[in-house]
């Protein structure tokens, strides 16, 4: 009968207690479901969001009225005798003074609405560029990964060649040395895949760590244009304009200040002693009066200044506004003319020449098993082969980079 020490007892019972815990496989996410999420629940989705509805609750009040003004006199108020007075009045404004200030407000949750539309359009561009990094890096790895499969191969095959006395130990300190060279890029690889599913991650604002499900081809046909378009409706330009309106409504608020303001009061006195009717009154009778009157502004020189910085304000919204679109446009341009050329770029590379790095892979590692080549050759077939794979995978990193910047440039709202 076999017996177990108590070291091995331990052992065994280790091994059973890592395998009965379950592992669990990262949750991925998709590029539209990402962005959803991240609309919904980002951190700057939900500022803006927060931003709209003060806004919208500021828009659905008035500007009020002038504080209620509440006076009281005592004395000698009509005659020797000692009198008393109360007076309380309410100033108004004009209807279109209301009308000027709604109108301002609403244009401060135009502007507020059209932030938070900006706010969701860059968040879509820039999951869209982190998606297209990481399935760039993912790619990378695995190319770096059969590189260093390679050469682990070949160090393997050089420390029995050492062993044997076919060869000296040049070869084998060679090879180890390009396998820890390949080893490193791929940790360094390894570190930006995990920075750009951090930034994900930051954007999600998810307390579960999500995974981008990207691939390297998943903008290649995105655009379907045929000739640049213009920006059209633009959040940006949406926001532009609503800026313009905005100008004009606070220009138009401050005038609105400068109108005059209606007063209505009431006056309640005694008049102890003799009255005009030749009655003769004690202190606890009261008489009444109606007052009107009415403001006007007299000092208005700051009110002026600011209707001068309120054009100015407008002047350079329409101005802005411009150059907003000028820009969009030159964007827009620029992206599509590059997305074209590196997409024909991409095409006629992957029928000429990325086949050439399967070939040479193939006959780098026939020689090399075969004896026929020395070490340095062969890792310079394979640095040549990895190069090949490494600019294809830049030209589609380019032509994904292109596509989304131009659907950003061009997106309507």
């Amino acid at each position: 009968m076999k017996t177990y020490t108590g070291l091995k007892i331990l052992i065994i019972a280790f091994f059973l207690w890592i395998c009965s815990v379950p592992i669990y496989a990262q949750k991925t996410i998709g590029l539209d479901e990402a962005i959803k999420m991240a609309t919904e629940q980002g951190y700057g989705s939900r500022l803006s969001q927060e931003r709209e509805t003060i806004a919208l609750k500021r828009s659905s009040g008035n500007a009020g009225l002038p504080a209620l003004n509440v006076t009281a006199e005592a004395g000698q108020v009509n005659s020797a005798l000692f009198d008393s007075r109360v007076n309380i009045s309410q100033g108004f404004f004009l209807p279109s003074y209301h009308k000027k200030y709604r109108s301002l407000t609403m244009e401060e949750y135009n502007m507020a609405t059209g932030q938070t539309k900006l706010t969701h359009a860059s968040v879509d561009k820039r999951l869209s560029l982190l998606y297209s990094e990481h399935a760039h890096l993912k790619a990378k790895k695995r190319l770096l990964e059969n590189q260093q499969t390679l050469y682990d191969g070949v160090v393997q095959r050089s420390g029995d060649r050492v062993k044997a006395g076919y060869t000296d130990q040049l070869e084998f300190l060679e090879a180890t040395g390009q396998r820890d060279h390949a080893r490193t890029m791929l940790e360094e690889t390894a570190m930006e895949i995990s920075w750009i599913e951090a930034q994900v991650n930051h954007l999600l604002n998810v307390a579960e760590i999500l995974v981008p499900d990207s691939d390297i081809r998943m903008f290649r046909t995105f655009i379907k244009d045929d000739k640049p378009q213009n920006p059209t409706a633009h959040p940006e330009l949406i926001l532009a304009d609503a800026g313009i309106k905005m100008a004009v409504a606070s220009s138009a608020w401050i005038k609105a200040q400068q109108q005059p303001q209606f007063t209505i009061g009431v006056s309640n006195m005694s008049i102890r002693g003799t009255g005009a009717d030749d009655k003769v009154y004690g202190a606890s009778s009261r008489f009444t009066s109606v007052q009107l009157g009415i403001a006007i502004p007299v000092f208005t020189g700051h009110l002026k200044v600011n209707q001068e910085v309120g054009r100015m304000n407008e002047q350079m919204a329409r101005e802005m506004r411009d150059s907003v679109y000028s820009t969009l446009s030159l964007l827009a341009k620029n992206w599509y003319d590059r997305y074209t050329k590196n997409l024909d770029l991409l095409t006629r590379y992957e029928a000429e020449t990325l086949g050439l790095a399967k070939l040479l892979e193939d006959a780098a590692e026939a020689k090399i098993k075969a004896g026929d080549i020395e070490f340095m050759n062969y890792a310079l077939i394979i640095s040549q082969a990895l190069t090949i794979k490494l600019n294809h995978l830049d030209l589609l990193r380019k032509v994904n980079e292109s596509a989304v910047e131009y659907h950003y440039c061009t997106l309507k709202n």
